[in-house]
């Protein structure tokens, strides 16, 4: 079992890692998709307003959201030896096909979505993951 060491991680590559997973987000679901995602979840213009009361609550807890998932995939590139950005990059691609898609897959047919909610949050997911393992396998 390897040997888990938490004081060789880089924190700042952490912090930037779940900044630039929240940013992403907020131009995927703010600007880019915002609109697509809302109507393929079928939300009315009412909805889609009572999702966005209490901005600083929601970020706040998308934010820790993605400084928690850094922060292991911090943990696993150190534990497994990733380094290097092609590396991160490609097992974050890794991981979103073993641990994103199919809980992102799952929610989708749990709660009946249309397919156009898998691309667009799956999407999302994958695009951040990547970028987020770019960044922590490069920085090191």
């Amino acid at each position: 079992m390897p040997e888990l060491n938490f004081t060789d991680l880089n924190f700042l590559a952490i912090v930037v890692a779940a900044l630039a997973a929240f940013f992403l987000g907020g131009l995927w679901y703010g600007g880019v998709f915002a609109k697509p995602w809302v109507k393929a979840h079928g939300y009315s213009d009412e909805e889609a307003k009572e999702l966005g009361k209490n901005p600083a609550k929601n970020f706040s807890i998308m934010f820790v959201a993605e400084l928690i998932g850094a922060f292991f995939m911090a943990v696993l590139f150190k534990t497994f030896g990733v380094a290097g950005g092609g590396a991160g990059a490609f097992t974050g691609a890794l991981l979103w096909v073993g641990v994103a898609l199919p809980l992102v897959l799952a929610d989708n047919t749990a709660h009946s979505r249309k397919g156009a909610c898998l691309l667009i949050d799956g999407s999302y997911h994958l695009a951040y993951i990547v970028a987020m393992g770019a960044i922590l396998g490069g920085w090191q």
